[in-house]
């Protein structure tokens, strides 16, 4: 500049042209363009768009430069700029560096919120940029037509979900998938996709979307009301869907509550999370954004090509399954029966006619019908109800009874727990179990395991036949109906328990249960804890992954889920006959031999615990507002276990801050780890909570049966709450001690120890693992069962002490719960309406009556007595059903009316 400036003083009109070409750098040389990368929605006018980042991936080069403050599991706030990342190309030619720059837009993958990734793409491929004819108007002219669908409303509860989901996960994580797999894997092949090709899942009342960009779209399951752009279109047909319009699904008309969308190319801009795209929504994984769709969210599809399906294609209406409100479900006992249950609990299982509550859902459909009179007075060691048992793996499909509650778990249930289930549904008949709604019936009907197999292949073959005539156009005439007016069903409802070895001097009693059609639990010993059980659950799953052959997790195994006395084998019985691995497991057995002396690697972590947390407090007064009102253990846990084991609540502060307590299973929800004091002197007993909590704190330390468990995430549970500490687990990855590939923290044998602090310290180190810069404290050691087994023998007269005084405890502890039991059964009969009160208010002729759109609780009104009704659109009351809020508006007839009655 100076320089510059002298030549302009000498009047020379400033330096030569040659000067000034000898003041730039020889390097570097050539050509650069950069792209600006922002969390943006480029269908609601580049909004901002806040969210978590699932997948980050940047194509990159010796030529490129990205500059990023970006990863995955990245939270874009939207206090902030949503700007991503600087992306910069270089090339030795102009047209170098737009090729080399179209290639990283393209092939770099950000998948959470929408991103203008593909507009910037879009404008390095414009031929005006290419040419350099970019004026200042030149983005005002811009024609970007994305191929994507835009949530203009998401419905009741729309997820995205894929066929088979993740049923090779395990730890925690559900296996996920389509609740009705047959409608799912049908849409797909209509529109041309693989039968297990991601989708939408609608539930009871669908979305509206607007189509960005063309597509070719399929709608199968239970009837719902179709319209694109207001006019009505069919289900169970191929559908070509033009850039611009709108399509709604609309509640279900009858029968079914699911309903599937499938896409040609699917979504492409999900993120896969274990080789899945599919959602559990329960624990935050899968889908978009690990939750269902919401207003505003951006789906990208492909763009279509010749590729594409152009013929129409319709499945015949005779070839449609039918949803009824009625359904006989095919079952098998098991895994517990008789010595759990009183053999009339069996045959009242079979023979009753159940209702399904509102509360139904993807991680359980509980039943309303009556209760089972047991077979036992308590769970042992699994707890105080008869229903409790020591944890183990709960197979799809199980009905689960949590406490005197019948639940059956579907796809997104506890991978483990401490309940007892006592028959399951079989495969075949997963898609209807998929479609049951609150208020209709079901009904189970025993079914022979060669009547369940050939069910579950005449169903496989349907969907083969249907993918046959969609791919080849062949027609869909030769192919047979699904018929289930004739089940075939067994006289014969036969035992859940299959094979027994008797104990042995070095080898426990070992009980072979089955649960349904694919499902094989081996159970040691008696039900008592005992971690010489677990090491020969340790030892049992070792042999099976190491396994080649006809009986191998490369032809036909699929999944183990360990816990201390169990390990639940998920088989594929197509492939593995029952008889064949149940003699394969009873060779292996003979095989491992006396475990007494072995010694396991083990982790010893060191973690902060916060006694009465606000947090905690705050869950058990949801609890006692929404579930029940008083209770042995309530209003608070700690005071409960104290009492219940004849200890004080500084003892039970000691014992949880004085112990190692030893991981007997890592799973339930999101990696959550079950531990059992190893000193059996520490071994407290408490019953857990009946019903069991639908909310969780996430860090939660709580106690049920005789095990500690760590809830990692906000979940359901059934222990009760004694502590708060820091969770362990990471679903993407990002914090220190995580990755990608092993989002959990705990392992199996790891041990886990704790030491009291105060609030303020708890915070500062609970905002230190929210922030990703928490360092968990631990280190490497060995569990040794020899000196684990000399601390039982040296302990045994002492626990025989322990054991008698909680004994006595527990008896006191339980006389209460029984009374404050039947006093709030009592209560809640008797507030319930009376019907001649509703009657004489019907009859009034100045009365309107507004009618549930629904079968559902009511959770919460929105007006008062005397309140006068605004508009159609006002908001009267929130039902609950199916997990769900509904929202139910006043409608036209009621504007200017005034609330009557509350009853």
């Amino acid at each position: 500049m100076l320089r510059q400036a002298d030549a302009q003083l000498r009047e020379e009109g400033g330096l030569s042209a040659l000067a000034l070409r000898s003041l730039q750098p020889g390097d570097p040389a050539g050509f650069s363009v950069e792209a600006r990368v922002y969390a943006e929605n480029p269908a609601r006018d580049y909004a901002p768009s806040p969210g978590t980042l699932q997948r980050v991936e940047w194509q990159e080069s010796a030529y490129t430069r990205i500059d990023t403050w970006v990863k995955t599991g990245t939270i874009v706030s939207s206090n902030y700029d949503p700007l991503l990342a600087k992306v910069m190309y270089q090339s030795q030619s102009r047209y170098g560096a737009i090729q080399g720059m179209h290639e990283t837009l393209t092939q770099s993958r950000i998948c959470g919120p929408p991103t203008n990734l593909d507009f910037l793409a879009s404008i390095i491929r414009d031929e005006k940029f290419k040419a350099g004819n970019t004026m200042t108007k030149f983005l005002t002219e811009f024609d970007y037509s994305p191929s994507a669908i835009d949530v203009l409303s998401a419905g009741a509860y729309t997820t995205v979900q894929d066929y088979p989901g993740r049923p090779t996960m395990g730890r925690g994580f559900p296996h996920a998938g389509p609740m009705d797999p047959l409608a799912f894997q049908v849409g797909n092949l209509l529109v041309g996709n693989p039968p297990g090709m991601e989708g939408l899942e609608i539930t009871l009342d669908g979305p509206e979307l607007l189509f960005l960009g063309p597509a070719v779209v399929a709608i199968c399951g239970a009837p719902m009301e179709i319209k694109l752009d207001g006019s009505l279109s069919s289900m169970w047909t191929r559908l070509h869907v033009k850039a611009g319009q709108k399509l709604k699904v609309g509640k279900t008309t009858s029968g079914g509550c699911r309903s599937y969308l499938a896409i040609y190319g699917g979504l492409p801009s999900v993120a896969e999370w274990f080789g899945s795209k599919a959602t559990s929504p329960g624990v935050g994984v899968g889908g978009y954004q690990g939750r269902a769709l919401v207003a505003g969210d951006l789906l990208a599809t492909v763009k279509l090509t010749l590729d594409a399906p152009t013929s129409p294609l319709l499945i015949p209406e005779q070839l449609v399954p039918d949803y009824p409100k009625h359904w006989d479900l095919m079952s098998m006992v098991g895994p517990y029966d008789e010595g759990y249950l009183l053999k009339e609990d069996i045959k009242m299982m079979y023979e009753t006619k159940w209702q399904i509550s509102h509360n139904a859902a993807r991680g359980g459909i509980r039943l309303v019908g009556p209760k089972p009179k047991w077979a036992r007075a308590d769970g042992g060691e699994g707890g105080a109800h008869p229903s409790n048992v020591a944890e183990y793996g709960y197979p799809v499909g199980t009905l689960n009874w949590t406490g005197d509650d019948p639940c059956i778990f579907p796809v997104d249930c506890p991978d483990f727990g401490g309940f007892v289930s006592s028959t399951t549904i079989v495969k075949a008949d997963y898609w209807r179990l998929g479609q049951m709604k609150a208020g209709d019936t079901m009904q189970y009907r025993p079914v022979a395991l060669e009547d369940a197999l050939a069910m579950r292949k005449r169903l496989d073959d349907f969907i083969n036949d249907v993918e046959k005539a969609c791919s080849t156009g062949s027609g869909f005439d030769g192919i047979e109906p699904l018929d289930y007016s004739k089940l075939p069903a067994s006289n014969d409802i036969g035992k859940a328990v299959i094979h027994q070895i008797a104990a042995k001097e070095s080898q426990p009693k070992t009980s072979y249960r089955q649960g349904g059609d694919d499902y094989l639990l081996v159970e040691y010993g008696e039900g008592n804890f005992d971690l010489n059980h677990r090491c020969r659950v340790t030892a049992l799953t070792k042999a099976l992954r190491e396994a080649s052959g006809d009986i191998s997790f490369s032809s036909g195994l699929i999944n183990t889920v360990g816990c201390c006395n169990t390990l639940l084998i998920y088989y594929n019985a197509l492939q593995i006959p029952q008889r064949d691995l149940l003699a394969h497991l009873i060779r292996l057995e003979s095989q491992l031999g006396d475990l007494s002396h072995a010694k396991v690697p083990s982790r010893l972590f060191k973690l902060p615990i916060l006694f009465g947390s606000p947090r905690e407090t705050a869950a058990l007064k949801r609890y006692m507002e929404t579930q029940r009102p008083y209770a042995s253990y309530l209003p608070n846990n700690m005071d409960f276990v104290a009492k219940n084991n004849g200890l004080e609540k500084q003892d039970l502060k000691n014992i949880l801050t004085k112990s190692r307590l030893i991981a007997v299973s890592v799973g339930f929800f999101a990696a959550l780890p079950l531990c059992l004091p190893v000193d059996p002197r520490h071994r407290i007993c408490c019953p857990k909570m009946n019903p069991s909590r639908v909310f969780t704190p996430a860090g939660q330390v709580s106690w049920g049966g005789s095990c500690m468990a760590l809830y990692n995430v906000e979940s359901p549970g059934e222990y009760q709450l004694t502590g708060l500490t820091i969770p362990g687990c990471d679903i993407l990855g990002s914090k220190p001690g995580y990755s990608l590939e092993r989002p959990w923290l705990f392992e199996d044998f790891d041990q886990l120890s704790f030491y009291e602090v105060e609030e303020d310290e708890y915070e500062r180190q609970r905002k230190l693992w929210e922030s990703g810069r928490y360092e968990y404290e631990w280190e490497k050691v060995e569990f040794d069962m020899a000196e684990h087994n000399q601390l039982l023998a040296d302990t045994r007269e002492e626990v025989k002490k322990v054991r008698a005084r909680q004994a006595e405890a527990q008896r006191e502890m339980l006389k209460r719960e029984d009374e404050l039991m039947e006093k709030w059964m009592k209560e809640k009969a008797e507030g319930k309406i009376p019907v001649d009160q509703v009657e004489e208010l019907l009859k009034d002729p100045n009365i309107r009556v507004l009618t549930s759109p629904h079968n559902a609780n009511l959770w919460r009104l929105k007006v008062v007595e005397g309140e006068e009704i605004e508009s159609a659109e006002q908001t009267v009351a929130i039902l609950e059903a199916m997990k769900l809020e509904i929202n139910v508006p006043a409608g036209e007839e009621l504007v200017g009316g005034t609330v009557e009655k509350l009853l």
